[in-house]
């Protein structure tokens, strides 16, 4: 009985071992050299074939799209703004007391505004005459790119520069906010040969049941939200929030900077 169980385990191991490899037929995994040869020549090609599908309907979608400008736009009204520095919830608290409190703030101005210095601008974009669009027109089907932006110098912002003031009005509770107008590609802004301009004022509403309540739309406080007469009298610049409608055309570069008003 013991020889034949002997006889059964070996059997059973040479079954697993000619499975991988059988010496008689010099088959790997029941497979020979040319088969294996076959099958890895076809998913060779399988794949290849896949690949440069891919590569060719990838190299067709970027020929169709345009470096300066987006195939499809959406038609916006009025472009969106953000303010700076960041805070938290659009919401800038500090204490004019605790330097750590907006020291966060000053770093950020200084990162955002640095594209802006007038060294830069002279480079990178031109010296356009004021109140007049500077429209770069193409040349038949000689496209006049990359385009260039009129210059946006960071003096403009005078006090709120950074560079009379390198605290931006934080130390002395009187900080300066940033509003920054999204890139909108083709946009002619302001109306009637008018710049567009920037206000600050109350945002009204009536509840159900309730008298009517209004809240400043713009809040620059310490700590308490400012009052309505404060918001009433911020000082905008530049030109009193109106920046010309020159700095305000993207051609659509990457490269072009955003116009930038101080409150």
């Amino acid at each position: 009985m013991s020889g034949t169980k002997d006889e059964e385990r070996k059997g059973s191991s040479s079954e697993w071992r000619d499975a991988f490899w059988n010496p008689r037929t010099h088959e790997l995994l029941g497979r020979t050299a040319s088969s294996w040869g076959l099958i890895l020549l076809f998913y060779l090609v399988f794949y290849l074939f896949l690949a440069g599908m891919f590569v060719l309907t990838m190299y067709i979608m970027l020929l169709t799209l345009d470096d300066y400008k987006p195939t499809w736009q959406d038609r916006l009204s009025t472009p969106g703004m953000m303010i700076r520095p960041k805070g938290d919830q659009l919401e800038i608290r500090f204490s004019v007391s605790e330097t750590e409190s907006w020291d966060g703030f000053i770093q950020n101005l200084n990162t955002f505004l640095s594209p802006y210095n007038d060294s830069y601008q002279v480079q990178m974009n031109d010296n356009c005459a004021p109140d007049q669009f500077f429209i770069q027109e193409d040349s038949g089907e000689v496209r006049n790119n990359p385009k260039r932006s009129c210059q946006f110098n960071r003096t403009m912002l005078e006090e709120c520069s950074g560079i009379s003031d390198r605290f931006y009005g934080y130390s002395r509770g009187q900080p300066c906010v940033l509003i920054k107008l999204n890139r909108v590609i083709g946009m002619l802004p302001g109306k009637d040969g008018q710049s567009p301009y920037v206000t600050c004022g109350a945002k009204c509403y009536r509840p159900l049941h309730r008298g009517l309540k209004c809240h400043a739309i713009l809040t620059v406080g310490c700590s308490s939200a400012t009052s309505l007469s404060t918001v009433s009298s911020a000082t905008s610049l530049p030109h009193r929030g109106s920046p010309s409608a020159t700095s305000l055309l993207l051609p659509g570069s990457s490269a072009t900077p955003f116009p930038t008003v101080v409150v």
